[in-house]
């Protein structure tokens, strides 16, 4: 070139079908150096974006969309296929002449529940095609709720100040026959706890919880005499959500070792109790018949009535927390 003539540099080009080779010199720095280059002035293939790969959704009308690297080639229009299976053999339906790097399928595509697999490939003004990714990719349709969870325990009241709180592992309801199995989008669950029917009032909120249960933590711990409401709720990683469960109402009732009828406090009517229950058949003891295991044995016999006339009398140690 006759810039190249000037400042003493080479610079060339050769062409082979959709192959450019580059060469040039550079002696900017006081010795001649040499770089080559090669250029292929093709379509790449393009890149799926969204759907993306094995996921769920709700949205019977998804939108697709994918990116083009093409720098060397002009893209004139893309061609995007969805089917039922990898090998597009089954169900099969192609949408040609696409300007876009969008799609939003219309009402008239609408999808059922099941997995798709889809891909896109691009053309130019010679027809000439990148042609489709080497994998492509699949997400599955799931448009229907779990089912409301049924609550298990604990129900009205309880003596544990951190409880587990269990309910039924929810299955999904399918409208048709013909879903696959893979198509029930993982359920998850979210917990709630609060101190009226509103959930309002001292909110406990946890989510995404995988299993059918929550273990209440130390730091999490109910009040003693408080009463308490909880439900819980299924979504899907689709993004359908069941309604709550009603609110189950709970009392906390803390019992206390030693003390069997339940008064809080440990004094003479409890030994009295004690000795009503087991030499003459009385009522067991009150909210936990563990209140009545002042030594911590896990029995309830003589010696609790000795060690509770020791500890109230003689000076002994306390019946065990």
């Amino acid at each position: 070139t006759p810039l190249a003539g000037l400042i003493g540099e080479y610079i060339g080009i050769s062409s082979y079908g959709k192959q450019n080779n580059l060469v040039w010199t550079d002696t900017r720095e006081g010795d001649q150096e040499v770089y080559t280059a090669k250029v292929m002035s093709e379509l790449l293939i393009t890149k799926l974006l969204s759907p993306s790969n094995s996921s769920y959704l709700t949205d019977n009308t998804p939108v697709f969309a994918w990116k083009e690297y093409s720098y060397y080639d002009t893209v004139s229009f893309y061609r995007l296929q969805y089917a039922l299976d990898k090998n597009f053999s089954t169900g099969v339906q192609t949408i040609d002449s696409l300007t876009d790097t969008t799609l939003t399928l219309p009402d008239s595509l609408a999808l059922i529940d099941t997995t798709y697999y889809w891909r896109v490939q691009s053309f130019n003004n010679s027809g000439d095609s990148s042609g489709y990714q080497d994998t492509p990719f699949l997400f599955n349709l799931d448009t229907d709720a779990p089912a409301i969870p049924f609550i298990i325990s604990p129900i009205d009241t309880t003596s544990d100040s951190t409880p587990l709180f269990t309910w039924n592992a929810v299955t999904i309801f399918r409208k048709l026959p013909i879903m696959k199995p893979q198509v029930a989008s993982p359920v998850r669950y979210t917990w709630q706890m609060a101190q009226d029917t509103g959930f309002t009032l001292n909110l406990l909120t946890v989510s995404n919880l995988v299993s059918s249960n929550y273990q209440l933590p130390d730091n999490q711990a109910l009040d003693d005499g408080q009463t308490y409401f909880w439900r819980v709720k299924a979504f899907d990683l689709a993004g359908n959500q069941s309604n709550s469960s009603f609110p189950i109402q709970l009392k906390v009732t803390l019992y206390l070792r030693g003390d069997p009828n339940a008064d809080k406090k440990i004094n003479l009517s409890d030994i009295v109790y004690l000795v009503g229950y087991i030499f003459k058949g009385g009522p067991a003891p009150k909210l936990n018949l563990l209140s009545g295991d002042a030594n911590c044995d896990t029995k309830i016999n003589l010696a609790d009535v000795i060690f509770l006339v020791n500890y109230l009398f003689k000076g002994g140690k306390a019946p065990c927390s």
